[in-house]
């Protein structure tokens, strides 16, 4: 009986995957849950009842889909953000000599990505304390 109910979970989550698949997924579509948002992965219908990305997820350059970071869910290389690939069609990876930043939302040369606005509120405190000494 326990493997009925378990093979039968398993048979539901499939179906309900392939049925969000079959829509387009749109950022700001109208939506009660999740499935209404055109996609298995990387999107919520949020607070106000329209469809975003999901956490671990940005808009694409576009700006009309949401893509995976590193270490997301994803079915092919354009569901991951830019400089990553879908491996084994599981999850997302940077590309060869590419490295993940620490939130894994990018994929850079360098080791370690310094966040642009981080990057600023440092200039900002150096240029400070440099001034005032």
């Amino acid at each position: 009986m326990k493997t009925t109910n378990f093979c039968t979970c398993i048979f539901l989550t499939f179906l309900t995957d392939f049925i969000a698949s079959q829509k387009t997924p749109v950022v700001s579509r109208t939506c009660v849950n999740k499935y209404d948002c055109g996609a298995a992965f990387g999107y919520i219908c949020g607070h106000n009842q329209t469809c975003r990305c999901d956490r671990n997820y940005i808009l694409n350059s576009y700006g009309d889909k949401c893509v995976g970071g590193v270490g997301q869910r994803c079915r092919y290389d354009e569901h991951c953000i830019e400089g990553a690939f879908c491996q084994f069609q599981i999850k997302c990876e940077c590309k060869d000599e590419l490295y993940p930043s620490e939130n894994g939302l990018a994929c850079s040369r360098s080791k370690q990505i310094v966040n642009a606005p981080r990057a600023f509120e440092i200039a900002i405190f150096l240029f400070y304390v440099l001034k005032v000494s």
